[in-house]
């Protein structure tokens, strides 16, 4: 309603549309510039060729899957070394569901901690 001149609201007064065309009306919204349109890519990246274990971009040596996969496996083993081994509280600490938690330590191959008989 501020941005509307005269005393009634219409349709066009109202942003329907937050599609990058949608612009407000009135006397009040000043026009801005154009923004620069960023440079088109002519080609599309590469594709990554999946290795023979079926994980993509394994053949290019640094690749970002096995990055992913360390941090991940560091991060596990660091949470489980401040949790003293409490796959519950280390599980919480990283943001995920005990059995995820336990399923990575599966697919990491990761001893799963026992509790320490008393």
């Amino acid at each position: 309603m501020v941005l509307c001149s005269g005393g009634t609201l219409l349709p066009e007064h109202l942003l329907l549309d937050a599609g990058p065309a949608a612009k407000p009306v009135g006397p009040a919204v000043a026009e801005a510039p154009p923004a620069a349109e960023a440079p088109r890519a002519t080609e599309a990246p590469p594709i990554a060729e999946a290795s023979p274990d079926g994980a993509p971009g394994a053949a290019g040596g640094g690749d970002l899957r096995s990055e992913l996969d360390d941090l991940e496996r560091r991060r596990i083993l660091d949470a489980l070394e401040q949790c003293a081994g409490n796959q519950t509280r280390a599980a919480a600490l990283l943001g995920m569901p005990r059995r995820t938690f336990v399923a990575r330590l599966g697919a990491y191959g990761i001893r799963r901690p026992r509790k320490k008989p008393r």
